[in-house]
């Protein structure tokens, strides 16, 4: 059975992952910073550590062996916080630098990563199709500027240790994905509203 590492395990997209990889027949070991997850993990038949990537000292408490790859969902989102920059960047740019760093340690050589559609947004809303090889930016304003120049850099870091190290990456760009959560609301323009399509409901 093959292992693999949620990071952000107890984060919206997270929760879902590691389940389905456990219905999948992997053997997945989740990681939040949550300091209790309440048994949800153990109670699926998977193993939770507490680890904050912003310190490179926590990843110490995880298994070391036979990793297959690690699914990397776990940073702080400029929609689900009071705007907070200097966090964006370090759970974010500093966050994937540890991650990479510990996937070195352990040698393991996969990882996916949800890179942001930000980074393409003067392509958007144009009619055209986007070409695959079109240079990644990011908006200069808004909420998202942040978020997106963190989500780039963490993407550069990667490309850096898949030329140094080996280290495969897929970063995949979600826009808003539609699921439910107890908290109706979310940030948007640096103000909290309720999610629209919540307003459907």
């Amino acid at each position: 059975m093959k292992k693999i590492v949620v990071f952000g395990a107890t984060g919206n997209l997270g929760a879902y992952i590691s389940v389905h990889m456990k219905e999948q027949g992997y053997d997945v070991i989740a990681v939040g910073h949550r300091k209790n997850d309440n048994n949800f993990f153990a109670d699926r038949g998977m193993s939770y550590y507490s680890v904050d990537i912003k310190d490179p000292k926590a990843f110490d408490i995880l298994p070391k062996d036979d990793i297959y790859a690690v699914a990397h969902f776990a940073s702080s989102l400029p929609s689900r916080y009071a705007f907070d920059p200097i966090d964006l960047f370090e759970s974010i740019t500093i966050g994937t630098l540890n991650v990479l760093n510990w996937m070195r340690t352990v040698n393991c050589k996969k990882i996916v990563f949800p890179q942001t559609p930000s980074d393409m947004a003067k392509y958007h809303n144009n009619g055209m199709v986007i070409p695959c090889d079109a240079p990644r930016h990011f908006p200069l304003t808004g909420d998202h500027a942040i978020y997106t120049i963190a989500k780039n850099a963490a993407v550069d870091l990667m490309e850096h240790y898949r030329a140094e190290y080996g280290i495969h990456f897929f970063a995949l760009r979600f826009f808003t994905i539609y699921q439910y959560h107890p908290n109706a609301y979310h940030y948007a323009d640096f103000k909290r509203r309720m999610m629209p399509f919540r307003m459907l409901m």
